[in-house]
């Protein structure tokens, strides 16, 4: 079951919780990619690809996860 958590209530939980992330650095061919971030902080910039860790989630499989993402 994925109940999600109230808005106000999320927002409360990221202000005093630490936010478990993976980040990623994907070469090819001397290229690095990059994204243009969605959400803040820094909304519209370029960035590299990443993202939250699920609960129980291992962080291979996270960054395998954000890699197809």
């Amino acid at each position: 079951m994925n109940a999600k958590i109230p808005e106000e209530e999320y927002k409360k939980i990221l202000e005093n919780m630490p936010i478990c992330c993976v980040n990623l650095v994907i070469a090819h061919n001397n290229k690095v990619l990059l994204i243009r971030r969605k959400n803040e902080p820094e909304k519209n910039k370029w960035w590299i690809p990443g993202g939250r860790i699920y609960k129980n989630e291992k962080l291979k499989d996270a960054a395998i996860r954000k890699a197809k993402e």
